[in-house]
């Protein structure tokens, strides 16, 4: 008896993880379509040391400003999945 409402813990807090990782992984899917061009850009004019500055960088801070500015319905649902915005 104990075991099985172990398990039910256990099996709802793996529930909740494979959730929330789901979830970050579609945000920054989405940050992706605007930092990669971004990236790639860069890399035409400067290389892959200058892609990797700018992916890390300027790339990931324009997608998320453009997120901030256009998409700000959408915390909700990352809050409503149990992840905070920073």
């Amino acid at each position: 008896m104990q075991y099985t409402r172990f398990r039910k813990v256990i099996d709802c807090i793996k529930s909740f993880r494979i959730r929330t990782f789901l979830n970050i992984f579609e945000f920054f899917k989405t940050t992706l379509i605007v930092n990669l061009p971004l990236s790639f850009l860069a890399a035409v004019f400067g290389g892959l040391s200058v892609f990797v500055l700018v992916f890390v960088s300027f790339g990931f801070i324009t997608a998320m400003a453009l997120k901030e500015v256009g998409n700000k319905e959408e915390y909700f649902f990352y809050f409503s999945n149990g992840i905070l915005k920073l």
